[in-house]
């Protein structure tokens, strides 16, 4: 998550919001209570975020 909110000045409470409404690349759960974000999905995001759409979801 730090990663995400560094490379995209998005504060952690707006990416989960993006998450939500599917305008951001979901969470991966690693376990453990740990999460990650698919880096490829991260990439596309950063290259076109008016336009992202999580994979799968319509709208």
């Amino acid at each position: 998550m730090k990663l995400a909110i560094r490379l995209t000045s998005l504060s952690r409470a707006t990416i989960y919001r993006r998450i939500a409404e599917g305008r951001f690349p979901p969470l991966v759960d690693l376990g453990g209570r740990r999460i990650a974000f698919r880096r490829d999905e991260l990439d596309r995001w950063i290259n076109n975020p008016s336009d992202y759409r999580q994979p799968g979801l319509r709208g």
